[in-house]
């Protein structure tokens, strides 16, 4: 299990989505879903734990090394294996996101130096150095920026070789009068599908329709990997049953970790799963998008 989150304060944990999808999202019976594969319904949701922590490290995870293979299928073998080697918790690139969003909106100029705010969000988490913090990042900021949805890095040339800098922006919003609802829909095969990222808009939810699962809109948009979307729920889902304590009934406790369970499990891919996006704004994205579904 990876260390903590590190940076100032705690980690911000949406428990008004997870209060949502308690009471209403959490299937009538968690553990005898026809859709499910018999490898989920054999095992027992007693032996659930709600840990204190869902993220792992990479290695834990099992993202594979070699992954070149299957991110070529994807749509791109170096992209799909950045983001693989990526060892960041979704709290960690949700405060990124989130530190980057700030930093944008009381900036008077329309591109930032990559070196400058890297170094400045890192120290935000906590990390020692640039170093650690690009161990982490699996290289550059910059970089790592440019895996993001909705990010845009360009190099400015130097008076001198070598002497160039990389600068990013935030891409705006598309003009309202253009947005379209749409629906992405991904069939999860592999443990590779996970590492897509999906930039999930303010308004759009997502729905595992084999658990009857769905995550709320929170208002405010999320970058992240598929994986880290799923286990940002099951924290969330944890923290909220947690700190109900004894004030939560028995019956609604044992099918909130009965969904844990069974989304944690949904995680090893033990067979192919469907990741549904519903955005009424259109504006949220999928990468690499090869295998995405999208209806209008």
């Amino acid at each position: 299990v990876r260390r903590p989150a590190r940076g100032r304060g705690s980690v911000g944990v949406h428990l008004g989505a997870a209060t949502e999808m308690a009471a209403r999202d959490v299937p009538a019976d968690a553990t005898n879903i026809g859709a499910l594969p018999a490898e989920l319904q054999s095992m027992d949701p007693a032996l659930s734990v709600v840990p204190p922590q869902t993220d792992l490290s990479r290695e834990a995870r099992g993202a594979p090394g070699g992954a070149q293979g299957t991110a070529g299928a994807l749509g791109g073998d170096s992209y799909l294996a950045k983001l693989m080697q990526l060892d960041i918790s979704h709290q960690e690139m949700d405060r990124i996101v989130e530190e980057l969003e700030k930093v944008y909106e009381i900036t008077p100029v329309e591109w930032l130096a990559c070196e400058g705010v890297g170094q400045m969000v890192g120290r935000d988490l906590g990390y020692e150095d640039d170093d650690e913090f690009e161990e982490a990042l699996k290289g550059s900021f910059a970089d790592f920026l440019r895996l993001l949805p909705g990010f845009e890095v360009r190099a400015t040339p130097g008076s001198k070789p070598g002497e160039g800098k990389n600068e990013f922006k935030i891409l705006p919003p598309p003009p309202a009068n253009t947005l379209v609802p749409k629906k992405m829909v991904l069939n999860v095969k592999s443990s590779q599908d996970l590492w897509r990222v999906c930039m999930k808009a303010a308004d759009a939810t997502i729905e595992i329709p084999e658990l009857e699962f769905q995550i709320g809109s929170d208002q405010r948009r999320k970058i992240d990997s598929i994986y880290n979307h799923i286990g940002a729920a099951i924290f969330n889902l944890g923290s909220h049953v947690r700190e109900a304590g004894s004030s939560m009934n028995e019956d609604t406790k044992n099918k909130i970790v009965d969904t844990i369970h069974l989304l944690n499990l949904l995680l090893d891919v033990p067979r192919p799963w469907t990741f549904i996006v519903h955005d009424p704004s259109g504006m949220s994205e999928i990468k690499p998008d090869a295998g995405v579904t999208m209806k209008r």
